[in-house]
């Protein structure tokens, strides 16, 4: 997702380097499995992650994605300033909220816009202004990012990370946020109604991606594992992944969760039609059900849509689209592995 200068860019080395070495000797992948490939995160900036960046980014009625040249554009709904992004800036990570969007500059400072007062204002898109930053992560009403030392700072409601931690990658779900120790263990916090803070104890990942009430994460072999909104009214099949499935790649929207097999296949599940309490309403849109069929090297799942890059840097959406989220403009190439700022 991200990269900035030298410091930022030695902080990725280092966190993919402990998480090779923290890997290494780990048991392989079954006979049927794709060879582990690099799967993209939010880990510290690099200006090429492995060849795959992810530079697009589903929020709640909103999508945003980076050019080759760093420029942000936003499409859906403006209703509360979100899709507005700011002009002449060149950023190297963006990151889709609910009601705001927040962007990472090249020197790591951070950016955030959106979140009126009237769509539910908590500080979530008011960053800490003397911070530099190599990851970003938005969630529904709060942000979360760590700094090039992987010590991780949150601001908005649900906020407050665990002290002396220090992580490689950050994700941002409704009212919790998870993120990975560079072993690969995972911590979480906030909300834990559904489980959705509570992961498996024993199990080590290499990525990891909140929704609204869940959290999926990707293992060693590239099998998925998923926690929370299991059984209850908020379970719309979205923490129930397919069996005997190994993937490169994975995102967590509201109510459904996407995924990218070796081959640049998309896979969804979840997204069924459930209506709870507490206004928690899943509606099947066809959010997870992709409209392409291979060739997709990031995919990012909104609240009620999804979206994807082809490797020529082309977007697809899919699902929901009352607000325009689902129909990326036209003529439009995102960044895929490399982010030019200025270029």
């Amino acid at each position: 997702m991200p990269r900035p200068s030298p410091a930022t860019a030695y902080a990725a080395v280092l966190a993919l380097t402990l998480l090779a070495l923290a890997f290494a000797g780990c048991n392989s992948a079954p006979p049927n499995a794709p060879p582990p490939t690099a799967i993209p995160t939010a880990t510290p900036l690099s200006l090429q992650m492995n060849g795959v960046v992810e530079s697009i980014s589903s929020g709640a009625f909103r999508t945003c994605a980076l050019r080759p040249n760093g420029s942000p554009i936003c499409w859906g709904s403006e209703a509360t300033g979100a899709s507005k992004p700011p002009r002449n800036e060149g950023f190297v990570a963006i990151s889709s909220g609910d009601f705001h969007t927040c962007a990472l500059r090249s020197n790591g400072t951070t950016v955030c816009w959106g979140a009126e007062e009237d769509a539910g204002d908590r500080g979530q898109a008011d960053p800490p202004a003397t911070e530099r930053f190599v990851a970003i992560s938005s969630g529904a009403r709060h942000t979360c990012a760590l700094r090039i030392d992987g010590s991780p700072v949150c601001w908005g409601s649900f906020a407050e990370p665990p002290r002396g931690e220090r992580f490689v990658e950050i994700s941002s779900g409704d009212f919790h946020t998870c993120a990975l120790r560079s072993e690969g263990t995972a911590v979480c916090w906030g909300s834990d109604d559904d489980g959705q803070s509570s992961p498996p104890a024993g199990e080590q990942f290499v990525t990891i991606s909140n929704g609204a009430r869940h959290t999926c994460a990707l293992r060693v072999d590239g099998s998925p594992a998923c926690w929370g909104a299991q059984g209850g009214f908020s379970d719309a099949g979205q923490a129930t992944p397919p069996s005997s499935e190994y993937f490169v790649a994975i995102s967590s929207g509201d109510w459904h969760t996407c995924a990218l097999r070796s081959d640049g296949r998309p896979v969804c599940w979840g997204g069924k039609n459930t209506e709870g309490i507490s206004g928690d309403v899943s509606r099947d849109y066809g959010q997870a059900r992709p409209s392409t069929y291979g060739g997709v090297v990031a995919i990012s799942s909104g609240s009620w849509h999804t979206c994807a890059l082809s490797s020529d840097g082309s977007p697809v959406c899919w699902g929901d689209d009352k607000y325009g989220h689902s129909s990326p403009p036209k003529g439009e190439h995102f960044a895929v592995g490399r982010v030019e700022v200025g270029g």
